[in-house]
């Protein structure tokens, strides 16, 4: 298996952390931001990949394609 990152999963635990609380709300806060705004510059759907190069170059031509959109409508 490949593993891409350094983040580690927290523990399960019986008891609430804070730390993990505010880490996930500030997480959702910027999730809902990305969905405010009428331009999309990833078009909705579920996408599967062969590879992470693959998964690189589809984000990459979306994100150019995003902001020639934006940079049309602020014209």
């Amino acid at each position: 298996m490949k593993y891409i990152g350094k983040r580690l999963e927290p523990e399960i635990t019986f008891h609430a952390s804070s730390h993990l609380f505010l880490t996930g709300a500030m997480f959702n806060d910027e999730i809902q931001k990305l969905t405010k705004g009428k331009a999309r510059i990833f078009r909705k759907g579920v996408y599967a990949y062969t590879s992470h190069e693959e998964a690189n170059k589809h984000w990459e031509e979306s994100m150019i394609e995003g902001i020639r959109y934006l940079a049309e409508k602020h014209e």
